[in-house]
């Protein structure tokens, strides 16, 4: 047995990722915990004694709060969270990565092309039609990062991306210029995309 002054805070952070049995009466704390790598322990079980007695009660009363708080959360919930671990793109639906793929070269191509029309001037750099542009820009990336975040939500996000990536490609289509076809195809591909992901 260790006997050690530890802080309340410590032992909380500890026990959050412990399986744990308090003595009161002993005043002791078994900790069942994985590798500390901060100060170099290998996953064991230990049995500390604490200084202070009224550090239990605040193990204590962390550990029925964690596990009320995990009891209140649905089977659902439970499932959700277990599924959105790991979501890297082996773990993403072929769609997704497509739509992620789609969003991220639309941005690209709007900030582009936005470039591009201030350069020209005239109608290219009317303010509405950089508006636009500016706005699909910065939804398309919202829209990626959503979906590689795992988002919940990806799904309306997409929707509101695939409309105004439509519009975005309309306001280039006015203009009689083969350097706004990157930027309309661009559009056009991601609104497709988007579209799917965000079908029930």
């Amino acid at each position: 047995m260790l006997a050690v002054d530890v802080c309340a805070s410590t032992l909380a952070s500890v026990a959050s990722r412990t399986h744990e049995a308090v003595d009161p009466a002993k005043g002791t704390i078994t900790l069942q915990h994985q590798a500390i790598e901060f100060i170099h322990w290998p996953a064991m079980t230990m049995t500390f004694k604490v200084a202070k007695p009224e550090v239990l009660q605040m193990i204590r009363c962390f550990t029925w709060q964690t596990a009320m708080q995990a009891r209140r959360r649905s089977p659902a919930s439970r499932k959700k969270e277990a599924t959105m671990t790991h979501h890297t793109a082996e773990h993403r639906s072929q769609a997704m990565n497509d739509c992620i793929l789609a969003c991220r070269q639309c941005e690209t191509a709007c900030l582009e092309t936005i470039n591009y029309c201030l350069g020209e001037g005239g109608e290219h750099a009317a303010p509405d039609h950089i508006s636009l542009m500016e706005a699909c820009a910065d939804i398309c990336g919202t829209c990626a990062r959503t979906m590689l975040r795992g988002s919940a939500v990806h799904s309306a996000v997409c929707k509101a991306c695939a409309e105004v990536c439509s519009e975005c490609a309309a306001s280039c289509e006015g203009f009689d210029d083969a350097e706004m076809e990157r930027c309309i195809e661009a559009c056009r591909q991601c609104a497709k995309t988007c579209d799917a992901m965000a079908a029930p």
